[in-house]
């Protein structure tokens, strides 16, 4: 897509703004140029309209979602060729999902966006629907990992339809770290004390930091297990961190003016952040690994605009739509056949010649369980509370 140097500074640095004011806010780098801009993406490419709609497409279509994950851009043919009104809200964490739907939001919305780990969670609370991969037919490019996985599919039946993902790499800058580093307790050399950087980001910090501390499955840790990665974290943060960040925007600010030379948790993007364009920001993959997280449309029950809302969805994981999307975003396309359409700044973000190493050094973990459930293993809940013991540190 092409667009000016100062429309990307000014998206980024409105969507950096935003980034992570929630324990669950994923990725929401979102586009918000005009329409001039929008319209030369779509020529750019060719970008041709869907085949004009058949049945009940159309009307109002209400998303709950992550902002961006509309496709401001990227549903353009689709509303011009259907005449669908987007009607979007956008969330602030994954728990508004729960939130809104279970306080009269059933009925009242067709789509909404979480979090991976979440999409179970909702499934058996009865907040979703199954959808039928048989409508939507662009779900044939999926990458492999993308195609009906364990996180989305229960009894046989598949209740998300992935959208993006990412990973959470180590940043390091490469002017005083000429070679990555190995491993994630390499924060604790004597040489980094008062060059690491921290992120208000307990979620993330905990898939990591429970692997280094050595649980096999960093989502299903015991109180003693969990203690022993806070207590890491803690110590990390007092005597290792230059600075414990509200944002990912803000940490590669202090990055890039070489305050800070590595991080505990990372995106690929981040070297891509327009105050980033003058550093040497690398990412990598420590040993014993990071975790890739993936955001999906799913459908609420009983939404009110079935119809359209797989239209919708299929049209937003068109290779077209997708390529434009995370453009867009600087963000991982889900299909296989979006790969060669991105421009080539948003495709060298993400290692898509070596997708399956990376899968196996950042797995699509879990999610710690809502509710205790007598066996000893900690409760989302319980992430947070010792979080907040990390950040009182």
């Amino acid at each position: 897509m092409v667009r000016s140097s100062q429309q990307n500074i000014d998206v980024r640095q409105s969507a950096i703004h935003r980034w992570r004011r929630q324990p669950l806010t994923r990725r929401r780098f979102i586009q918000e140029i005009g329409a001039a801009a929008a319209g030369a993406g779509l020529a750019s490419r060719g970008l041709t309209l869907p085949a004009r709609a058949q049945g009940n497409v159309g009307g109002v279509l209400t998303i709950l979602c992550w902002q961006g994950y509309d496709g401001p851009n990227a549903n353009k043919p689709f509303v011009e060729q259907t005449g669908t009104e987007i009607n979007a809200t956008y969330l602030g964490s994954n728990d508004e999902i729960f939130a809104t739907l279970r306080a009269g939001g059933l009925g009242q919305i067709d789509i909404v966006t979480p979090y991976h780990g979440y999409v179970k969670n909702l499934y058996e609370a009865g907040l979703l629907q199954e959808i039928d991969y048989s409508r939507l037919p662009n779900t044939q490019d999926y990458i492999p990992l993308f195609q009906k996985p364990s996180w989305n599919t229960f009894d046989g039946k598949t209740y998300s339809a992935p959208f993006v993902w990412g990973t959470g790499p180590m940043i390091y800058n490469e002017q005083f770290i000429p070679e990555a580093p190995k491993e994630w307790m390499d924060v604790m050399k004597p040489e980094y004390t008062g060059k690491v950087v921290m992120t208000d980001d307990a979620l993330g910090h905990y898939l990591i930091w429970n692997q280094v501390t050595g649980a096999k499955d960093p989502t299903q840790v015991t109180q003693e297990e969990l203690d022993k990665t806070t207590e890491l974290l803690i110590k990390i943060k007092t005597e290792q961190a230059r600075a414990f960040s509200p944002n990912m925007g803000d940490m590669a600010d202090i990055m890039s003016r070489g305050e800070a030379w590595l991080s505990t948790i990372g995106w690929e993007a981040i070297p891509e952040f327009p105050v980033a364009q003058s550093a040497k920001l690398r990412y990598t993959h420590p040993a014993p690994g990071d975790f890739t997280f993936v955001d999906s449309y799913c459908i609420a029950k009983d939404a009110p605009n079935l119809d359209t809302a797989y239209a919708f969805i299929n049209h937003m994981l068109s290779p077209e739509a997708q390529a434009i999307a995370m453009d867009d975003m600087d963000s991982a396309t889900v299909n296989q056949k979006a790969i060669p359409l991105l421009n080539e700044q948003t495709r060298a973000i993400f290692p898509y010649d070596n997708l399956d190493e990376i899968f196996k050094v950042a797995p699509v973990w879990g999610f710690p369980p809502l509710e205790d459930q007598g066996d000893g293993i900690v409760t989302y809940s319980g992430w947070l509370e010792a979080w907040e013991r990390v950040r009182a540190a």
